[in-house]
């Protein structure tokens, strides 16, 4: 006889799914500063030479994978120190900009070479910076040329978050107050309570002894007084009436 095998079932076990997470490449750093997408930053040249300036040309460069320029560019914002700048800000990936000024260009005190603001549309980890090209004084020394500094000047560079979106922190959750035990509470203070009618005793003016006010002992009676004084009353009409009946028998 012929034996009929079962084929086996074998169940295949779904595919187990996976939550998007916030990818590390979400944070982005900019000269060191840490930023995330959707954050604007702002980056700073600032510059120093002994002489007034009688021309400069400069190139900002920038990763435009990683740093969106801000446009359009405000010449007062982006170059303070003379908005006469003559600038492209449609380059990719870099911004350039020079002046010329025959009276001269004030950087004997530090001031801003140029600021620009960038929004960050990726992550990574990037470097803005500055390439002084071209950097001449009224007195016509040569402080940089083919982008070599030939005379020494300051040159300083920055960056900095200007706008967060989003929380870059996670809020930490603040523990629940624990209920006072009602027996640990301290005790309220009971309502004052009326004061009871307190009695008065009458003042008394302890007798002196000897004398007819009452008895030796200090303590006045009851109507000692009253007695007293109608005890004298008939006292003085009895002599009264002694005195007239003498007059009269020796009349």
């Amino acid at each position: 006889e012929e034996t009929t095998v079962a084929p086996e079932e074998t169940t295949v076990a779904p595919e187990e799914t996976t939550e998007p997470t916030t990818a590390a490449s979400e944070d982005a750093i900019i000269n060191g500063v840490k930023a995330h997408v959707g954050d604007t930053i702002s980056y700073t040249a600032t510059l120093q030479a002994a002489e007034k300036l009688v021309n400069f040309q400069a190139t900002t460069k920038f990763d435009s994978s990683i740093l969106e320029l801000v446009k359009p560019l405000d010449t007062e914002v982006a170059f303070p120190v003379d908005p006469d700048v003559v600038y492209n800000e449609d380059l990719d990936g870099m911004v350039k900009f020079n002046d010329s000024k025959l009276k001269g260009i004030d950087f004997t005190t530090e001031g801003v070479l140029v600021t620009l603001n960038f929004k960050v549309i990726a992550g990574g980890e990037t470097t803005v910076w500055t390439e002084i090209e071209e950097m001449n004084s009224v007195n016509d020394t040569v402080y940089a040329a083919d982008g070599v500094m030939v005379t020494e000047y300051s040159f300083n560079e920055s960056v900095a978050v200007v706008d967060c979106p989003h929380t870059t922190e996670p809020e930490v959750p603040t523990e629940p107050e624990v209920p006072t035990d009602p027996a640990t509470e301290p005790a309220t203070d009971a309502p004052a309570t009326p004061d009871e009618p307190t009695t008065v005793a009458p003042t008394t003016t302890p007798n002196t002894p000897g004398s007819d006010n009452g008895p030796s002992n200090g303590a006045v009676q009851t109507g000692d007084a009253a007695t007293a004084v109608v005890l004298l009353s008939i006292l003085v009409a009895a002599a009264g009436v002694m005195f007239l009946v003498r007059r009269r028998v020796q009349g």
